[in-house]
């Protein structure tokens, strides 16, 4: 988190207690030549130092680096271009986005879901060895960072369970590498439980958000997980239970602009209740290169446009038919989409370049360059710059997209949006339209706040219902990345949303377990259709 990283300096010196990472690709316990595997008694110095390495492994967008072999984890790929919002159009030359477009291809020798798994049972380890290194503490700051820890733990869990299933439930690290046992899986609903033991753990001893440095966990983004996790679920009325306490808490609101909520300037807003934290200029190498130790976003280079050096690829392209869900008075679609219309109004003052028609023909600029129609829609667009190289523009502002310049690093500061408040009002109506009881908002009411907000104002009248529900949860929360694949999953429309892509009922919900694990440990039981 940005605010943490003025501590990361001091993790070299704690570095013993963190040499377990699990599940790593060749091993479900990596312990590497450390002995000693956490630290007990720590002082209040080490918890923070220990805290900042468990929320660490939320900035990873790709791992595998020094394997000469990036492998790609940011949320968007498994959310938006693994469902029907994003795609990428250069699935061609981009192998993971390739094995997304087709359900068929994906299969357990995949190194980026490989990647994926080791990811976030990194950051479940990392939060077993700050629980269990504080467990005999004196430190003023134990109770918090625990419950910080357990906030994270559930958080990684949560990422594990929606996208493997049940997993290895591992909530104490070995003391010692004599101690190191493999497991095999827990059920679903074990791995559930154990997320709800920590997550109202954590709600009673993290504070509030006016007590809290910004970028660390609070009650309201335990609470608002708990919620989520309960939807998943189906226990509605526990969803009530939680957004009832986040909205009568009064701690967050609407922006009155959607557009700001993915602003610089307005990072940690009003709606924010947890993101993660990003910092510019941190280092200069690309996407491919940066790896966990990137402090900046790559994200917008998956997302934008190419440039010689500046390693953009625009590998997530809002699909089509997405942008078609929006009038264009609801003002998510230009802060969230670039479209040609868009382009069109603010194009060659700020992009400096041509763009071409599918036919060849300049839709501004001056002629005279060679051109080339690449894509399959009118949102796939190209355009030539400096005379040499062909870049996308279909992208998201959310991302920032924007505002880049050719001569900008490759690691942006904006920060990524993990749960926002418009969120638990459409959790709350959600809920509300199976479950009962005094409520501190109507779902009618709630869902009408999220609308009205984004038509800048009052919106065109609405009948909360699941159908209606659907289609206004998706735009709001479209190309953020944590939401549509598992929405569709839980929603029972998998099958029909994503038939185009071979989706397989009873096999595509989840992805399967990696090769590489069951072949560390044979106690691991692959996903069926694997």
């Amino acid at each position: 988190m940005k605010n943490m990283k003025n501590i990361n300096s001091i993790l070299v010196g704690v570095a013993m207690a963190l040499t377990l990472v699990a599940c790593d690709q060749d091993d479900l316990l990596d312990v590497g030549a450390e002995t000693v595997l956490r630290e007990d008694g720590l002082t209040e110095e080490a918890a923070e130092a220990f805290i900042a390495a468990a929320y660490d492994p939320l900035q990873w967008q790709n791992l595998g680096v020094n394997e000469g072999n990036a492998k790609h984890i940011f949320p968007v790929m498994w959310q938006g271009i693994r469902a029907d919002d994003m795609v990428s159009q250069w699935a061609t030359f981009w192998q993971p986005g390739l094995l997304l477009d087709d359900f068929n291809l994906m299969q357990s020798n995949n190194t980026n879901v490989a990647a994926l798994w080791q990811k976030w049972f990194t950051g479940v380890s990392r939060s077993n060895n700050v629980i269990q290194s504080l467990e005999d503490s004196q430190a003023g700051n134990r109770d918090l960072v625990i419950a910080e820890a357990k906030f994270l733990r559930a958080f990684y869990y949560f990422e594990l369970v929606r996208h493997f299933g049940g997993v290895p439930l591992i909530t104490q690290n070995p003391t010692d590498v004599s101690e190191v046992e493999l497991t095999g899986r827990a059920t679903q609903a074990e791995v559930y439980n154990q997320i709800k033991a920590d997550l109202n753990d954590a709600i009673t001893n993290l504070p509030a958000r006016s007590e809290t440095p910004e970028g660390r966990a609070t009650s309201g983004a335990a609470r608002t997980l708990l919620a989520k996790v309960h939807l998943t679920l189906g226990e509605y009325a526990e969803v009530l239970t939680q957004t009832n306490a986040i909205i009568s808490g009064g701690e967050y609101a609407l922006e009155a602009d959607f557009a700001n909520n993915f602003t610089v300037a307005n990072e940690y807003g009003i709606e924010s209740i947890f993101e993660i934290g990003y910092l510019a200029g941190v280092n200069n190498g690309y996407f491919e290169a940066v790896g966990p130790a990137a402090e900046g976003s790559s994200s917008y280079q998956m997302f934008g446009y190419i440039f010689n050096n500046n390693g953009a690829f625009g590998n997530s392209v809002p699909r089509p038919e997405l942008i078609a869900l929006f009038e264009d008075e609801d003002t998510r679609k230009d802060a969230t989409f670039i479209t040609p219309e868009s382009i069109l109004e603010n194009g060659p003052q700020t992009c400096g370049c041509l763009v071409f028609n599918p036919d060849g023909s300049v839709v501004f600029g001056e002629d005279g360059n060679e051109s080339q129609w690449i894509g399959t829609d009118i949102y796939n667009f190209f355009w030539l710059v400096n005379e040499s190289s062909w870049v996308s523009r279909a992208s998201m502002r959310k991302y920032n997209i924007g505002q880049i310049s050719i001569t900008q690093l490759s690691q942006d500061d904006l920060n990524e949006k993990v749960f926002r408040y418009a969120e638990v009002l459409l959790m709350h109506a959600e809920a509300s339209l199976s479950a009962a009881g005094a409520t501190a908002m109507s779902g009618q009411e709630a869902f009408d706040m999220v609308r009205n907000r984004a038509y800048g104002g009052t919106a065109p009248a609405a009948v909360l219902s699941l159908e209606t529900l659907k289609t206004e949860r998706r735009k709001e929360l479209a190309t953020e990345g944590w939401n549509r694949f598992t929405d569709l999953v839980r929603w029972g429309d998998a099958a029909t949303a994503l038939s185009f892509k071979n989706f397989t009922v009873g096999r595509d919900e989840l992805l399967p377990i990696p090769l590489s694990e069951i072949e560390a440990n044979p106690l691991l039981e692959q996903n069926p259709g694997y």
